[in-house]
């Protein structure tokens, strides 16, 4: 089949929708990133400027979408200054068209936008072993890639308890008044990760799309001393984005009742029905100084006992190199590892990245 690649339209949304939800991720727990009621709208949340392309096919009169995906820009930090890096996400194609050409005219498509010492960054799940293993091989039609680092994601479950081991530190919701304190944190230590976003927390207040549904309420500060120490948002993002269950393997669909009853009893992460979502609450803009992991533990301890209380769980991720990411250890947790993946389109060599800067990964935005 002789495929056409277009940008998207706001028209095209009830078909990228569709696809969506047609095509679940393999695994043992077979899941499905949903987006709706309107695709762009989770769009704008990972890429400040998205640029959605849609697969077409050039030679029948149908006009039905079987593939989409998003090589928008965001600005992150790499090597301590501001880039545009390509982050490219969301790629779903249709059963028809696997094992085609599909995936050459994808990045065809991407070729035509990049110059080649652009950045190109994207994260594949290790279960989507498809998809992993195309990226894992070289191809004269696909960018110049490394695996730079793994992305744990954990779930993080239970009740939690607002008494930690220091007096001395103090957890609160963020108010308007914290904002300049909140921006200097985040213009002084972002720089000092790699790959953390650009932040102008002058848009919450403006509805901007990146920062959709989100106050300055949902920010958490971390004091001691009168210091502020660290912070981390809070993101109920049910609004535009859904992760379904679309089924179980056998031996997990044979096992989940009775594990469901554990989970009722001790206080479990339950398996929602085929077809039902995952509740949770996501943490995004995370900044500990030091990235000292007994902060953020406090932090975690918090949140359960406080806003997470109303979810399933807690969301998070970090690159498995992250010291922040032994906060997560103690705690009853689910976890998905994800590679993580940057190049350009530069074959003579690849980009040049400061080994000693620690990784960000903000799960939010993926």
């Amino acid at each position: 089949m002789k495929l056409a690649a277009s940008r998207a339209r706001p028209e095209d949304n009830l078909a990228i929708l569709s696809l969506l939800s047609g095509t679940p991720q393999p695994g043992a727990i077979s899941l499905t990133f949903e987006r709706a009621p309107d695709y762009f709208h989770g769009a704008a949340i990972s890429c400040e400027q998205p640029d959605v392309f849609v697969l077409r096919s050039a030679s029948s009169a149908s006009s039905d979408i079987i593939g989409v995906f998003d090589i928008g820009t965001r600005q992150l930090y790499i090597n301590g200054e501001l880039k545009a890096v390509r982050y490219f996400h969301d790629l779903r194609l249709a059963p028809s068209v696997r094992g085609s050409r599909a995936l050459g005219l994808v990045f065809q498509t991407t070729r035509s936008l990049m110059q080649d010492d652009d950045l190109f960054q994207a994260v594949v799940l290790d279960e989507n072993r498809l998809f992993l293993n195309a990226m894992l091989k070289p191809r004269k039609t696909m960018p110049n890639l490394a695996v730079k680092g793994r992305i744990e994601t954990s779930l993080i479950y239970g009740r939690g308890s607002r008494r930690h081991s220091s007096s001395a530190i103090d957890v609160r919701q963020a108010t308007n008044a914290d904002i300049p304190a909140m921006q200097a944190l985040i213009d002084r230590e972002g720089p000092r990760r790699q790959y953390f976003h650009h932040h102008d927390l002058s848009r919450l207040s403006q509805q901007h799309p990146f920062y959709r549904g989100l106050k300055v309420e949902d920010f958490y500060l971390i004091h001691a001393g009168g210091e502020l120490l660290g912070m981390a948002g809070t993101w109920d993002q049910k609004i535009f984005k859904q992760t379904r269950i679309a089924g179980y393997s056998k031996p997990v669909r044979i096992s989940r009742p009775l594990y469901n009853t554990w989970a009722r009893i001790a206080g479990g992460l339950p398996l929602p029905r085929p077809g039902q979502c995952f509740s949770y609450l996501t943490l995004h803009t995370l900044i500990v100084r030091d990235q000292d992991p007994g902060l953020l533990r406090v932090l975690i301890n918090e949140l359960l006992a406080g806003p997470a209380g109303d979810y399933d769980a807690l969301a998070c991720g970090f690159f498995t190199s992250d010291p922040l990411n032994r906060a997560t250890a103690p705690f009853p947790r689910r976890t998905l590892l994800s590679h993580h993946f940057v190049g350009s389109w530069n074959r003579k060599r690849r980009p040049e990245l400061d080994s000693e800067l620690v990784p960000y990964a903000d799960i939010a935005r993926l």
